[in-house]
């Protein structure tokens, strides 16, 4: 274990034993955060298992561009793709599925005049799971 959680007068505390910082930062204690080390504690109980930690998604991302310019946001996002039952999110865990694409955003970018970028996401942390199954 790298990390207690302390329950002190001053209130709830993690402390680090690697560096020996003592954080009563509520995000900090909710995360198993270092502040010090800048470093995650990772002997979390919900330590993700090999395969998900080596997995990477492939997506194209951009700024909203719809036609209608009164209409953007300017938020950015997973780009959608359209099928029979209506738009999806264009990723995938093999780059060549989604790279397929490129002359499509190529064609968009052009027209909307907004830059499109196929990038590659790798796991950083369980935010939530099921509490069935293994």
């Amino acid at each position: 274990m790298t990390h207690q959680i302390l329950n002190t007068p001053a209130g709830r505390a993690i402390k680090c034993l690697t560096c020996g910082s003592v954080s009563f930062n509520a995000n900090d204690i909710e995360q198993l955060y270092c502040g010090k080390c800048h470093e995650f504690h990772l002997d979390r109980k919900d330590a993700a298992p090999e395969a998900i930690r080596q997995m990477e998604l492939y997506a194209w991302i951009g700024e909203d561009d719809q036609i209608d310019r009164a209409k953007r946001t300017g938020e950015w996002g997973i780009k959608q793709g359209m099928c029979p039952a209506g738009y999806i999110p264009l990723v995938a865990v093999r780059r060549d599925k989604v790279e397929r694409f490129a002359d499509n955003f190529n064609k968009q970018a052009r027209a909307m005049g907004k830059k499109i970028r196929l990038v590659r996401f790798v796991y950083a942390e369980i935010i939530s799971e099921t509490d069935e199954g293994e």
